[in-house]
């Protein structure tokens, strides 16, 4: 789900653990840590401005890496 919604230019919220880590860089998500419950609804509410990726240009690049045609 979180590269059907890189696709659709939405922000993601991956937890900061594997496998989400592997594959996603820093400058592609909103992390969170699941053990953080608080913190993490402070990234969620005081995150970007802007519900689109804007905010995260470099997400996108990952769509290239996965394909049904491969």
């Amino acid at each position: 789900m979180i590269l059907e919604a890189i696709a659709s230019e939405l922000p993601v919220l991956p937890s900061d653990q594997p496998p989400f880590i592997k594959h996603l860089g820093r400058e592609q998500a909103v992390w969170v840590n699941p053990k953080e419950p608080s913190h993490s609804i402070q990234k969620i509410v005081l995150g970007p401005s802007t519900s689109r990726l804007s905010c995260f240009p470099g997400a996108t690049s990952i769509l290239d890496q996965y394909s049904w045609h491969h």
